[in-house]
């Protein structure tokens, strides 16, 4: 038996918004037995639709993605990463 499993972030960026940054999104994703076969991420603020497929790669506003170059080194990258300082702020 296949099993499906949705997940939606309706305001991927609580601590953002909270401050007034406009870095938000809404994150969708589907699962079948545990495996992400499909993701879907909007920026309202770009008004930017970003989608992927397994097997198929990834769109911006429907027009491909052209995949990383694999020679780059992780040090070239930019990881961003936040938490709210305290959850009693919120």
């Amino acid at each position: 038996m296949s099993s499906a499993l949705v997940t939606v972030d309706p305001v991927d960026g609580t601590t953002n918004l909270a401050a007034g940054i406009p870095l938000v999104t809404t994150s969708i994703a589907l699962a079948r037995n545990g495996v992400v076969q499909l993701g879907v991420v909007y920026d309202p603020n770009r008004d930017e639709l970003f989608t992927a497929r397994r097997g198929s790669g990834a769109r911006l506003n429907g027009e491909p993605i052209m995949p990383v170059d694999s020679r780059l080194e992780l040090t070239d990258a930019i990881l961003c990463v936040g938490n709210p300082p305290l959850p009693a702020a919120f």
